[in-house]
């Protein structure tokens, strides 16, 4: 993502419909997999301007790591209790934080990489074991417009294709679900709108742009509300799960099982002990 992207998100990320639904749908999700009555440890990989992961921080140790400096910069400045620094999965510090988080958000971040299955298997490798990653990404590869162009995306996924980047590793796949389902038909329209006229719909190169406050809640709401249906999908009901959507979230734990990758230059040696 550019800078002046970056700038939209802060801009708008506590107000704007999309940014506030998925919060709260993944809010729900953290606070079903993470025990009760205790402090976690949360980290955010690609945690871009900080609101995802300052929403956790009243009540657990938060952790975000971004590669874009400026990105780091804009969360810094709004969510000071949480402990921000730029960095990649690779990097020691990174690494070392991995090890202790029980819970990992990777939030829009697979589709920006070349080597999706790299980044995501390095982050798996170095969990610890029973430690939760949530990650969504973009869905339907048929959506794909202007808006991705400008956001850097490298991909959009299907469920098949998101699946296969966990299925050789030790996790096990709690839930998988298509999610911003009720507005699918809409955004597919805006979306074939965007490709015909050759531009995005709104700021920056994207398709974000600010409705009216009340507006804007009643769409929250209405998208929010599919959080029931996927809590049942992650406590087994696979028949909850939605099978179209705009997006895509997977609940993976970190098994006992050592991780062998093959390729990946963490795994060439053991760690020492």
């Amino acid at each position: 993502m550019k800078d002046d992207q970056f700038r939209l998100h802060a801009s708008i990320e506590d107000t704007h419909w999309w940014f506030v639904a998925r919060r709260r749908i993944i809010s729900l999700l953290v606070k079903e997999v993470l025990p009760k009555n205790r402090k976690s440890t949360l980290l955010d990989i690609g945690c871009g301007t900080g609101a995802n992961i300052g929403a956790f921080s009243d009540e657990h140790d938060c952790w975000g790591i971004d590669i874009s400096i400026a990105a780091i910069e804009l969360a810094g400045r709004r969510f000071p209790s949480v402990n921000f620094f730029v960095g990649a999965v690779s990097d020691e510090p990174s690494r070392k934080i991995i090890a202790k988080a029980d819970c990992i958000l990777l939030l829009d971040v697979l589709e920006h990489v070349a080597d999706d299955f790299q980044l995501l298997s390095q982050t798996l490798r170095e969990m610890k074991s029973g430690a939760v990653l949530i990650a969504t990404v973009p869905a339907d590869p048929a959506l794909w417009s202007p808006h991705d162009i400008h956001l850097d995306h490298y991909r959009r996924y299907d469920s098949n294709s998101f699946r296969h980047l966990w299925t050789e590793l030790g996790v096990t796949c709690q839930l998988l679900s298509y999610f911003n389902s009720r507005f699918f038909p809409l955004i597919k329209f805006v979306r074939r709108i965007s490709v015909f006229r050759g531009s995005s719909a709104g700021r920056c190169g994207t398709d974000l742009f600010e409705l009216p406050a009340w507006i804007s809640k009643q769409l929250s709401r209405i998208m929010e509300g599919e959080s029931t249906r996927l809590v049942r999908a992650l406590h087994g009901d696979e028949s909850q799960a939605y099978r179209q959507g705009v997006s895509l979230v997977a609940v993976l734990r970190r098994n006992d099982e050592e991780l062998s990758i093959p390729g990946c230059p963490l795994c060439l040696s053991p760690e020492p002990t």
